[in-house]
């Protein structure tokens, strides 16, 4: 999921936000999918905007450990 997000021991800050967007939106995908996850799809898109950055915050910040 997070393959490439160091090139070559750096990555560019674009491309690194991009790739931890992408594994934040997997994870709130397996969420959603658990059954009674998608009860209310409006509901869960509003939390999906809410806590998309946070997620890719948290990725990024613990990939950089």
């Amino acid at each position: 999921m997070l393959d490439g997000y160091h090139v070559n021991g750096s990555g560019t800050d674009k491309k690194q936000r991009i790739i931890a967007v992408q594994a934040a939106l997997e994870i709130i995908k397996a969420a959603i999918s658990t059954p009674g996850g998608a009860k209310n799809v409006d509901n869960e898109l509003d939390l999906v905007v809410k806590h998309l950055p946070k997620i890719a915050d948290a990725i990024q910040e613990a990939v950089k450990k």
